[in-house]
């Protein structure tokens, strides 16, 4: 196996030294291993026996900047920051992986991707993904959609700095620009990866980058027709927003024996569980770009295709057809159906009344199936990541004795909810109530996220909301979702 060198920068070298023994301890060849460390102050962190010695640049500066410096001759380098840890074999998988794709590219192959780290809810590898763009033009990005079960690692076109790997000649290229190294790859024709396997994880959540564009028109026209992301114009692809280059928006699975045995028996373990739910969702046609439109139908098929969920779906006469292709109980939504308001329904708060309708949805759900146990709300693009369709959802952890709703950073989250079937009523009622009195006081129809708030305070007897760290997260409780295929845990 070729020599390696991994590169970080730290304020303090003492800041490094779990990461650099976390990589010296898991590495198949420790050997063929080199450390490299930028930090202006601090003691050498001082290796296991048998172990490479660390290569001290006393500098503040970048460990993209320091690979120069630090390096003697390795084929491979990987640029990080102190917060990585790494699992069992990393070294050769990470070489392997960048060897299989290096005849796909005039130059090489660049891996690279945000990192999951202990907060994470999926313990996978995520494309760093466009998010927007500032009144300056420079490119927002966030993590884009997780590598769970992926068969290989994904084309992708931007970079995450802290994690790079990459050959020499790469940070080499990178060492005579001053931009981002996005573009270092996509002038030089380097062919630019996600990581398919946290093999390498963080201790914490990544922050993302903001890009800014070369003044080169003809550039960035190539960019925005091979990526979707168009400088000049601010805008993007779904695929863009999804970090993932591929027309279906999701990418070929691979999932484990292990899981599938282990979702097998989970499903057995279902049988006996007297919750029967029943789960509810809208479809219904609201502005947008192409794009969000793209995004949402990848969505609702990835919700659609969850072979252990009982989903009703209310769609629009625009999206009847399109819904039907994917899920075969879709019925036709006629606003009827939705909260009962006694004013006109405007552009502006349409989006509202859809939101503070679901609970009327759920109740004509009921109407036509009184057999269940509890009937669940879920947004019809609440499943923003590919999942193994087999998988058991356990029901127990959402189906209460109570309406049960999520809660983060303090404010209801209403993409989710479960009802009782007893008191699906008694919730319709409430809501009734709370948009007549805001209608009455305002004329206007009231913050649907507000109406959840308030009844969560002023009925705990009948309303119940668990705390989580994001949005579109409540389903995820249902899932065995971190789970532990790639090797050992990070030490």
């Amino acid at each position: 196996m070729p020599r390696i060198l991994l590169v970080l920068a730290a304020a303090r070298a003492e800041d490094a030294a779990e990461a650099l023994r976390s990589a010296a301890v898991h590495a198949d060849e420790p050997e063929l291993l080199s450390l490299g460390l930028a930090s202006p102050e601090g003691e050498v962190p001082v290796p296991e026996e048998g172990r490479a010695p660390v290569r001290l640049l006393r500098e503040t500066c970048s460990a993209w900047q320091a690979v120069q410096t630090l390096w003697q001759g390795e084929t491979w380098v990987l640029v990080g920051c102190p917060e990585l840890r790494f699992r069992k074999g990393w070294d050769r998988r990470l070489a392997r992986e960048a060897g299989i794709r290096q005849g796909q590219s005039a130059m090489g192959a660049v891996l690279s991707g945000c990192l999951p780290s202990p907060a994470d809810t999926i313990a996978a590898v995520r494309p760093v993904a466009a998010a927007g763009f500032t009144e300056d033009g420079l490119l927002v990005t966030e993590p884009g959609l997780p590598l769970r079960y992926a068969f290989e690692s994904e084309p992708a076109a931007l970079i995450h700095p802290d994690f790079c790997f990459a050959r020499a000649a790469f940070f080499a290229d990178a060492a005579l620009s001053a931009e981002d190294p996005c573009w270092v790859a996509f002038r030089r024709r380097w062919a630019v990866y996600t990581l398919h396997a946290p093999w390498v994880t963080r201790t914490d959540p990544a922050a993302m980058p903001v890009i800014a564009a070369p003044d080169e028109p003809e550039l960035l026209r190539r960019f925005a027709t091979h990526f979707g992301i168009s400088f000049p114009a601010r805008t993007l692809s779904a695929q863009a927003r999804e970090g993932i280059w591929r027309a279906s928006l999701d990418v070929p699975a691979k999932v484990p024996l292990r899981t599938r045995v282990h979702e097998r028996l989970r499903g057995l373990d279902a049988i006996t569980s007297r919750l029967n739910p029943l789960a509810v969702t809208a479809w219904l046609t609201l502005p947008g770009s192409d794009a969000e439109a793209e995004l949402q139908l990848a969505r609702f098929r990835r919700l659609c295709g969850l072979k252990n969920l009982p989903l009703v779906c209310w769609a629009d006469r625009a999206s009847l057809t399109a819904a039907s292709r994917v899920l075969p109980a879709v019925r036709e939504f006629s606003p009827r159906l939705g909260l009962p308001v006694r004013i006109r329904v405007s552009e502006e708060n349409a989006a509202a009344w859809a939101v503070l309708s679901a609970p009327f949805l759920l109740a004509a759900a009921r109407d036509a199936d009184r057999s269940r146990t509890h009937y669940l709300w879920l947004d019809f693009d609440i499943l923003r990541y590919p999942v193994y369709e087999k998988t058991a959802l356990d029901w127990q952890t959402v189906c209460i004795d109570r309406i049960h709703i999520a809660r983060v950073a303090g404010r209801a989250d209403p993409t989710m909810f479960s009802v009782p079937e007893a008191l699906v009523p008694m919730l319709c009622d409430d809501f009734s109530l709370l948009c007549e009195k805001s209608i009455r006081e305002t004329g206007a129809l009231p913050d649907p996220v507000g109406v959840w708030d308030t009844l969560l305070d002023a009925h705990p007897e009948h309303y119940e909301a668990i705390d989580l760290p994001a949005e579109r997260e409540l389903l995820s409780l249902t899932m065995p979702l971190r789970d532990e295929e790639w090797g050992e845990d990070p030490v």
